[in-house]
This record gives structure tokens, C-alpha cells and sequence, in this order.
């Protein structure tokens, strides 16, 4: 699997794997770690919220940009790691993963 094949719940759990968040699951559609020792659990979605996806961009010194001819977005880490994504936040979780666990995912 690929970082572009991603989307939703799975794409958010790759990036909290990306990131070694505590105990990444999928719990009913939804992302969710460990806090607190394990005590509870958080929900984690930053392919759908800037409050989760916008440290990202200066944390790994991603480009954002717009196909100015499609409704595509693109997120950069210089030239070697390059992601799409329907949305600006889908293209920098896709990039986020791609820098940290690689072009293939197992």
C-alpha cells in the first residue's frame, strides 16, 4: 500500500503511526490514541481538521500548492517527496507519512 492509496480513518492512523502516537486504533470509523498513560483514548483526524494538520506544514517544512487547473492539491518536502490529495490537508498527511515510513506501507 501506498501513501496515495489512503483516505479517511486509515489515512489519519498512518499519520498518528508516523508521528509514534500512543496505541493508534481504528475505533468506529474514527482515529483515536492513547493519552494519559492509556487511561483514554483521543480522537486524531488530521486529514479533515487544520487543529490536527496545520503544525504539520512548519514541522516537516512542507510547500502546499493548488493545481491551478484541477481540484487537486500537492504538499512538498523538496523535490523527492510529492503528494496529492483532494484536499490541502489530504496532500500533507500523505506527504507527512511518505517522509517518515517511506513510499510503501506494510
Amino acid at each position: 500500500m501506498k501513501p496515495s492509496d489512503l483516505q479517511n480513518a486509515e489515512l489519519d492512523f498512518w499519520v498518528a503511526k508516523a508521528l509514534d502516537l500512543t496505541n493508534p486504533q481504528i475505533i468506529d470509523g474514527h482515529c483515536t490514541f492513547d493519552i494519559f498513560n492509556g487511561a483514554m483514548k483521543d480522537y486524531f483526524c488530521p486529514s479533515t481538521n487544520w487543529l490536527f494538520c496545520g503544525d504539520l506544514i512548519q514541522e516537516f517544512n512542507l510547500i502546499i500548492m493548488k493545481n491551478p487547473d484541477k481540484e487537486i492539491w500537492g504538499a512538498a518536502s523538496g523535490v523527492d517527496v510529492t503528494q496529492q490529495g483532494e484536499t490541502p490537508q489530504i496532500a500533507i498527511c500523505r506527504c507527512v507519512i511518505e517522509l517518515k515510513l517511506g513510499k510503501e506501507l506494510t
